[in-house]
């Protein structure tokens, strides 16, 4: 990643508070048999509008995942959180439709999994729509892949949908 990282979050409250500095991350390339997702049902997917990169605090999210050095995600208020690794999620919704992130910081303080909806739109791959409550996202052949309802008073979309990794 170029630049600054950032998110429309308060990490203030979006962090467990645990020590993880002593976290380490070892390269694992499309491990054959991922861990258990234990929290799935309790991190939401989050599509957020003004961030610019996705986020995930669960090691066993990714297909594949890099350490990098630590890395500083701005959020609102002066606060930030620590990102020590980046890969890939494929993410299949209930429907079976799936989604492909690349270049997904892992944060294992972050109570929340992030989806930058520039992200998205950048990777050519999906289409992003708003109305005055919702953000959905659908793939080129236009089959809405995951939905988010907005969270006043920020530009945070809650999803709804569930989802496995």
């Amino acid at each position: 990643m170029n630049g600054h990282s950032h998110a429309s979050v308060d990490w203030r409250t979006n962090t467990t508070g645990n020590d993880a500095s002593g976290t380490t991350v070892q390269p694992a390339a499309y491990m054959a048999k991922r861990a258990p997702i234990s929290r799935m049902g309790t991190i939401p997917f989050i599509l957020d509008s003004g961030a610019n990169c996705h986020i995930s605090p669960e090691r066993g999210d990714f297909k594949s995942l890099n350490p990098i050095p630590p890395l500083t995600v701005k959020g609102f208020r002066g606060s930030s959180i620590q990102a020590i690794g980046m890969g890939t999620i494929e993410v299949t919704m209930a429907m079976g439709l799936h989604l492909s992130l690349t270049n997904v910081l892992f944060v294992p303080n972050s109570k929340i999994r992030l989806l930058s909806v520039s992200s998205l739109n950048r990777s050519g791959n999906y289409v992003t729509h708003f109305d005055s409550t919702s953000c959905w996202v659908t793939n080129r052949s236009g089959a809405t892949i995951i939905r988010g309802a907005l969270r006043m008073p920020t530009t945070l979309f809650m999803s709804a949908s569930q989802a496995s990794v």
